[in-house]
């Protein structure tokens, strides 16, 4: 059953993940300046983790529900999920994160 609450939540992780996606390939060459010590695919990975954990610990959502929201594979979530640590506290600070680089 979809909330207004969760319907809001979805709605910016949506729009975070558009800016992500937006930065990546609109972008490559402010992308590559800000980054320039860590590969392209580990920034996006970093983000995705980011913004797993935050669902996960924040929102109480499973591995299949995140990996449903964010577009990938469960398999990759885990994965993700045992390389790096939970950096943020909410999807607003993932949000800043991203359009700050």
């Amino acid at each position: 059953m979809m909330t207004k609450k969760t319907r809001k939540r979805d709605y910016l992780l949506h729009g975070y993940l558009k800016q992500l996606h937006y930065d990546d390939w609109h972008h490559p060459d402010v992308f590559r300046e800000e980054t320039s010590s860590r590969p392209k695919k580990d920034v996006s990975d970093y983000y995705y983790a980011q913004l797993a954990f935050v669902l996960r610990n924040n929102y109480h959502q499973s591995l299949q529900q995140t990996a449903n929201i964010l577009g990938l594979p469960k398999v990759k979530i885990f994965r993700l999920s045992e390389i790096y640590t939970q950096e943020f506290d909410s999807l607003e600070a993932v949000q800043e994160a991203i359009k700050n680089g």
